[in-house]
């Protein structure tokens, strides 16, 4: 696990918890899509962007949405764990 990514795990559990305010997940092909709550998707992409996951290429956020873009290659399982360990509230939406 990167070094920034352990600021950002423990950034998220001192603030409020961040994941209580994505509200979908959905997948099509190489990309996932994050929904969240308005003016939320920024801050809900930057701990995804740091985090050491190799199927993960990055993130595009506009104001309620988060577009993951995947390896070719990559398992949504995979991703869905690496998501579930930086916002553990994804578990009750998925």
């Amino acid at each position: 696990m990167k070094s920034g990514m352990k600021y950002w795990i423990r950034f998220i559990r001192k603030t409020s918890n961040i994941s209580d305010n994505i509200t979908g997940l959905t997948f099509s092909g190489n990309l996932g899509v994050l929904k969240t709550k308005s003016g939320y998707a920024s801050a809900i992409s930057v701990p995804i962007d740091n985090l050491d996951c190799p199927s993960i290429l990055g993130t595009i956020a506009g104001d309620n949405t988060v577009l993951i873009i995947l390896k070719e290659d990559a398992k949504r399982k995979d991703v869905i764990d690496a998501l579930l360990h930086i916002f553990p509230m994804l578990s009750n939406i998925i």
